[in-house]
């Protein structure tokens, strides 16, 4: 019939794979784009390796910034002349470390920055002895640490070697009421009276 007819005219010719010569013509092109979109993925991927460094490269990079934020020369502060800081935040400082950084620490700043590390109260000699170097102290930021009760007392010492201390930072540590009554008693006592 009739109908026979039509789908023999709109059926196209098929090879010996049975194949349309069409779908093959599309299956090749999409296969060309499909090579051509991964190649350039690839190229893309390899262009963002070039340029992230490998997470050594990104530690080291990172102690070099430390390194060079504490031995900066004075730089403009708030107010008048210039301001020293050591900042030595999130460096993952313990104990170990900070006797390294008191001997290796000989200028005298304005702000001292050791905070977000994990020193206990056996650092606070230390911490003393950085502090007992920078008589001109303003801001002393010591929180989110370890440190407890047992090195309250001793961090008591700073005030009668910086007079000039304003701001002493200890929040997220391990100290009782007590110990920060003991440490406030001494900012009173050592520090002269305005």
């Amino acid at each position: 019939g009739e109908s026979d007819k039509d789908s023999e005219a709109e059926a196209p010719e098929e090879k010996s794979n049975g194949e349309a010569p069409e779908d093959e013509d599309l299956d090749k092109a999409t296969e060309m784009a499909g090579l051509q979109k991964f190649k350039l993925r690839s190229e893309q991927c390899s262009e963002e390796r070039r340029h992230t460094p490998s997470p050594e490269v990104r530690r080291q990079q990172r102690e070099r910034s430390q390194r060079s934020r504490s031995q900066r020369s004075p730089r403009k502060g708030k107010g008048k002349g210039h301001s020293r800081v050591l900042n030595r935040s999130r460096g993952r400082l313990g104990d170990g470390e900070l006797v390294k950084l008191a001997k290796d620490c000989e200028e005298n700043y304005d702000e001292i920055d050791l905070s977000r590390n994990h020193f206990t109260s056996e650092g606070v000699a230390q911490i003393l002895e950085i502090c007992k170097k920078s008589p001109d102290l303003k801001v002393l930021k010591l929180f989110n640490n370890q440190l407890g009760d047992e090195g309250a007392e001793e961090l008591g010492e700073i005030f009668k070697h910086c007079h000039s201390i304003e701001e002493v930072h200890l929040s997220h540590n391990n100290f009782t009421e007590a110990a920060v009554e003991a440490m406030v008693k001494a900012a009173n006592r050592e520090l002269p009276r305005k």
